[in-house]
């Protein structure tokens, strides 16, 4: 596990989670708060968290009319090229992070209209299990993304699959459950309508 928790990636950070959640109980043998601490992956001392806060439009931002998306004629090669866009939160074929669920085949079988909701109005409807959380640190940083692993310490997972180690001593208020979803809305990732049906004309290809 030691040598797997420093890899990038989903593995890296299993090994990691295990390890943070055992180390306590039933490998407490192991002494592995010691043997995180030497390796760098975890020092609750002196760990660097960042502020990671989901971009949002600005005040008065007009909100893409999904009359006008549905109204377009979308192309699926061009939709492959925006979905790049998505991969920050989304895997496809195994590429991107696993912030939002896998879009493989999700958009199959799926109305455009459907489709063009969920993504213009992400928070409409979150997904099941990933709900997002916001953690405000002591030395005022916003952390916000997908609780992955409570207790002491949490981990974080937020855009761009960056996870954080938080150790409790670190939390200034208890976790808060966002109402908003984690994924941006079309302006903030600068999708016009033309490219959300490009979109969802590729989502929908069997």
């Amino acid at each position: 596990m030691l040598k797997i928790a420093p890899e990038k990636g989903t593995l890296g950070e299993l090994a990691t989670w295990w390890m943070l959640n055992r180390m306590s109980n039933t490998w407490a043998e192991h002494n592995l708060a010691a043997a995180l601490k030497v390796t760098g992956i975890y020092d609750p001392d002196a760990i660097k968290l960042d502020a990671m806060i989901v971009p949002r439009p600005a005040a008065g931002t007009p909100e893409l009319a999904i009359e006008e998306i549905l109204a377009l004629t979308g192309d699926a090669a061009r939709g492959k090229n925006v979905m790049t866009r998505c991969l920050m939160c989304h895997a496809v074929g195994g590429t991107g992070a696993e912030v939002g669920p896998a879009l493989d085949g999700w958009g199959r079988g799926k109305s455009p209209e459907i489709i063009a909701r969920a993504i213009v109005r992400p928070s409409a409807e979150i997904a099941q299990g990933y709900d997002g959380t916001e953690i405000r640190t002591t030395d005022g940083l916003v952390i916000q993304g997908l609780l992955i692993k409570q207790g002491d310490p949490l981990m974080m997972r937020s855009h761009g699959g960056v996870t954080q180690i938080i150790p409790a001593k670190r939390v200034a208020d208890r976790p808060r459950r966002m109402t908003e979803s984690l994924m941006m809305s079309p302006s903030s990732m600068g999708l016009t309508a033309q490219d959300v049906a490009d979109l969802i004309a590729f989502l929908r290809v069997p």
